[in-house]
């Protein structure tokens, strides 16, 4: 005999279910459109690119979760499809990187300096690079599009009934919730410790996972309003941004390097890293953390 909680259970993963496929239908069809633009032209713009990019993290995501539960067929699918969009997403965000950098050196340029021209002239470079990048992600768009494997796995995906996999799919997202929160706060434990940049980046990456799990999921809106978390990821992901562009600058040769503009921003970099570690020390960063893995995990 089921009980209320059963009852309970059942309901939950039959709005959840319906949630997460229609989220996945949407996101297919948002990513395979993109794509098919990207492989007529390389001329996507910074902006377009980075919603790609985040467009293609949600996709996979929501592909983890549902492969195993389509058959055969839809396993095969979805592990291609999660290889080529791994390769993808990961060319995308170097492109992206780019675009940032050279964002980057065009601000506090320095008027009539040494490094005023060799700013302009390392920001031509990354253009430059970055320009071939967008050619290259053009070229892969258009095997990605030709070989309909994001098509394939949606169509798999809409033909799938509404009763016969609600608990399988629960069970599925419990389990990738678990896993998520428990990474997420190992990843908070160890940037408390020693808040390198290896590690902001992990712990960046994982409650970013964990937040987009609800979205696919189970949590509305207002449960996934988290201030002090959304202020810290932001901080942490303009903190990489800037390491990025000095490890950039550090491998340019002396003579074209700008000098005092890179020490100004070392001293930035170093300001910005003691903001986040002084906020990784707040009780509002764990509290939200453990509120956004009762919500997943609900």
């Amino acid at each position: 005999m089921r009980t209320a909680g059963d009852r309970h259970r059942s309901s939950g993963s039959r709005r959840s279910a319906a949630l997460a496929r229609s989220q996945f239908l949407v996101l297919g069809d948002g990513v395979e459109r993109m794509l098919r633009e990207l492989a007529r032209s390389s001329a996507i713009r910074p902006g377009e690119l980075h919603r790609l990019h985040r467009s293609l993290r949600r996709l996979r995501l929501c592909a983890r979760t549902w492969r195993e539960l389509i058959g055969p067929d839809g396993r095969a699918l979805g592990r291609a499809l999660l290889l080529d969009l791994g390769s993808f997403t990961r060319a995308c965000g170097k492109v992206r990187d780019l675009d940032v950098a050279a964002a980057l050196t065009s601000r506090s340029i320095p008027r009539r300096t040494p490094d005023s021209e060799k700013l302009a002239a390392w920001r031509k470079s990354l253009r430059s690079d970055a320009s071939r990048g967008r050619r290259t992600l053009s070229r892969v768009a258009r095997i990605l599009v030709g070989e309909s494997r994001i098509r394939g796995l949606t169509a798999l995906v809409r033909r799938i009934g509404s009763t016969s996999l609600e608990s399988r799919w629960f069970d599925s997202f419990t389990r990738t919730a678990s896993r998520l929160c428990t990474q997420a706060r190992t990843a908070l434990r160890r940037a408390q410790r020693n808040p390198t940049m290896g590690r902001l980046h992990d712990l960046r990456r994982r409650v970013r996972s964990l937040r987009l799990l609800g979205e696919l999921g189970i949590a509305s809106s207002s449960a996934l309003s988290l201030p002090a978390l959304r202020r810290l990821l932001a901080s942490i992901g303009e903190f990489r941004d800037l390491q990025l562009l000095l490890v950039g600058g550090s491998r340019l040769p002396t003579a074209r390097a700008p000098t005092g503009w890179l020490i100004a921003r070392r001293n930035d970099c170093r300001r910005f890293q003691q903001k986040i570690a002084d906020r990784l020390g707040r009780r509002t960063i764990e509290a939200e953390l453990s509120r956004l893995d009762s919500t997943v995990q609900a």
